[in-house]
């Protein structure tokens, strides 16, 4: 029915006045339109200096004009001419096609799962119109929309043509509510580490986990450790949007990567939201060039509800640095769309809670039975009380899926029935969850930092410092709605100004991240961390082995896997690492070898975090040959605190102790003032 109410549709609707559209084009250009903000919006059109523009769309088909990624003007004039193109027939609907057999299963990637090398199936195979076969009206809605109204189209002289696609799509999805979705920072995989942002077309009336998602992903052509980073970075992976199932999301983020999920409900109303979906049509098939730090997931999402409403203006606060939650911060300060966000639980902060409402041997008896299940701690569990066996119960249950996966294989699966017929045998619900409340994620700290601090070498030299850091979180920072216990930094540049020299770099770590993840037997896991950069060697500079102090600054790479434990309060680490340096004072201007450190980080209040923490290298080659000796041992005590004053302001204190083999040590005592911008 709908295909044949499409070809009637095309037959009604007349042919356009031809005359007409040299009106449209005068108008145009007595309106400048192609200056308008709205236009450049529907482009993707960035200035690049003044009166040079460029669309951030790279695919050729999202272009009518030869020369339309850098002409608004001839895209404007092209897409014009193009309202008044022949009629197209229908060309596909939903379970129809007419004419040729066009492509069909759809695969596209999800998001961070596509960044991260995975690809899921959308659930259902969909046939799919050849897009760029429709008419100019039907391609790009959105566009079509804006200059029939900014025109005041005349539509007896230029009809609207019918676009049965577009509808069949649009009734498909056919959302009565849209939802802002983040997913937590998630320390295993570098492309999730700065959390994701997605969202979500919800039904009125629908179950959620069916609900579609919106997502704007990389696509990338390789998962080579070296090259991956590398092209993300300067935008060598295309992305593209992709609608996938609410519940593909929930598994991936939840189940899989214990992400907690973040739902902003946004207030748009159905015009709101038939303006987006025309604009999501548009760019649909439309690669953008893929940056992690600018041009990402977040970043399309806002330049997707700039097409919607482009007076938003949301994308034009940001020039350099994109991530998620700086525009979930946006989103809810700068406009009135966002409502309070609800918080769906990841599994792991499920089986915490559930573990933290254990009695001590109730814990116990509770891992035992997820990995055993044996009779003699069945009937153990079945002496309790009920209310206490059906925790445990459902505990050991929990505990066991999240061992053993969805899908449990061989024992896993008789321990899976023993647990389900002993719980079947405890006639209690399941007791309600109480976790602990946590910031939503646009509370969090902001993510650039400048600092101004003062300090004093140990022999009595004193110096002022000046930091910067785009980005974005450290240990002794806030830790209100970032993941506890995580590091990652970006471009952190450190200058000192001597009172008797000239300014001196003495830090410009490219990369810091650790993950001081605790362990436990319930839940084990693995902490690390890996840092690069250039930093001052201290044990050099106090050895005399560089000098001036300038000329002690050397290029590092080190880290490696760990062990942490504790509580929110306390936390107790170590780490096995690994040590690669270029530069003067390291030797033959190369050196190598292992390391190991330890530390505390302390947390008594939420305002006062304190941290200190000691490190020893040894390189198996230095200016001495291969294993030099003693010499060639570096170690450094640090001890740091932080007190946070609000208004994202930070005082912090430091000590540093770096000496090297029997030699002379280099001490150094600082207190900074670091701000949040």
């Amino acid at each position: 029915m709908l295909l044949l109410a499409a070809m009637i549709a095309v037959a009604a609707a007349g042919p356009p006045d031809p005359a007409y559209l040299d009106v449209l084009l005068a108008d145009a250009a007595v309106l400048r339109l192609h200056e308008r903000h709205e236009w450049r919006v529907l482009g993707h059109y960035k200035g690049r200096e003044p009166d040079v523009w460029m669309s951030q769309a790279d695919g050729s088909l999202f272009f009518l004009a030869e020369r339309g990624k850098h002409d608004p003007e001839a895209e404007l004039r092209a897409t014009i001419e193009g309202l008044f193109a022949p009629a197209v027939g229908p060309l596909w609907v939903h379970g129809e096609a007419s004419g040729e057999e066009e492509a069909s299963g759809e695969e596209e990637a999800s998001g961070e799962e596509a960044a991260s090398g995975e690809e899921e199936a959308s659930g259902e195979e969909e046939e799919e119109p050849a897009w760029e076969a429709q008419h100019p009206q039907c391609r790009f809605p959105a566009r079509t929309r804006w200059l029939y109204e900014a025109l005041a189209i005349d539509e007896a002289r230029l009809p609207r043509q019918p676009c049965p696609e577009l509808d069949d799509w649009k009734a498909r999805l056919h959302p009565d509510a849209v939802t802002l979705v983040f997913a937590d920072a998630y320390m295993g995989n570098p492309a999730s580490m700065f959390g994701h942002t997605f969202l979500r077309l919800d039904r009125a009336g629908g179950k959620e986990l069916l609900a579609n998602t919106v997502n704007f992903a990389a696509d990338p052509w390789t998962t080579n450790p070296i090259l991956y980073p590398v092209a993300g970075i300067v935008g060598w992976f295309p992305g593209f949007f992709a609608t996938l199932p609410y519940y593909l999301k929930v598994r991936e983020y939840n189940a899989l990567e214990n992400r907690d999920l973040w739902e902003y409900p946004l207030a748009l109303d159905a015009d709101d939201i038939d303006r987006m979906l025309d604009h999501l049509w548009e760019v649909g098939p439309t690669p953008f060039r893929y940056h992690y730090f600018d041009e990402n997931c977040s970043y399309q999402l806002l330049a997707l509800l700039e097409g919607m409403d482009p007076a938003l203006r949301l994308t034009d606060r940001y020039t350099a640095w994109v991530f998620p939650t700086s525009t979930l911060r946006t989103m809810v300060r700068h406009t009135e769309l966002v409502g309070t966000p609800r918080r769906r639980l990841s599994r792991h902060a499920e089986l915490v809670a559930r573990r933290d409402a254990l009695l001590p041997d109730d814990r116990a008896l509770a891992r035992r039975l997820a990995v055993h299940a044996d009779p003699a701690d069945l009937d153990t569990v079945a002496a309790l009380p009920d209310r206490r066996a059906a925790d445990v119960l459902d505990a050991a249950y929990e505990l066991h899926r999240y061992r053993a996966g969805d899908h449990p294989e061989g024992d896993a699966v008789a321990r899976d029935q023993r647990l389900l017929l002993a719980r079947g045998r405890v006639a209690v619900p399941p007791r309600e969850i109480e976790v602990p409340d946590k910031a939503a994620p646009h509370a969090g700290h902001r993510p650039g930092m400048a600092a101004l601090g003062a300090g004093i070498t140990d022999d009595g030299a004193p110096f002022a410092r000046i930091r910067l850091r785009p980005a974005l979180h450290d240990l002794l920072a806030p830790q209100d709605a970032y993941t506890a216990g995580s590091k990652l930094e970006m471009v952190h540049v450190a200058v000192d100004l001597p009172l008797d020299g000239a300014p001196v770099l003495s830090q410009l770590s490219l990369f810091s991240a650790a993950s001081l993840a605790r362990s436990e037997r319930w839940l084990p896991a693995m902490a690390w961390r890996l840092e690069t950069g250039w930093n001052t060697r201290w044990d050099a500079l106090a050895a005399g082995d560089c000098s001036p102090r300038r000329q002690c600054l050397a290029y590092e790479l080190w880290g490696g896997p760990g062990l942490a434990a504790g509580t929110e309060a306390a936390t107790v680490f170590g780490f096995v690492e690994g040590e690669a340096a270029v530069g003067p004072g390291v030797g033959r201007h190369l050196r190598l070898g292992p390391g190991a450190a330890a530390g505390l980080l302390l947390a008594p209040v939420p305002t006062l975090r304190l941290l200190a923490e000691g490190r020893a290298r040894y390189g198996l080659w230095g200016a001495d040959g291969l294993l030099p000796g003693t010499q060639a041992l570096v170690w450094q005590t640090d001890v740091a605190g932080s007190v946070h004053l609000g208004r994202g302001l930070e005082a912090r204190v430091r000590g540093r102790h770096t000496a090297r083999g029997d030699g002379p040590a280099d001490d150094e005592l600082s207190t900074e003032l670091w701000w949040y911008w």
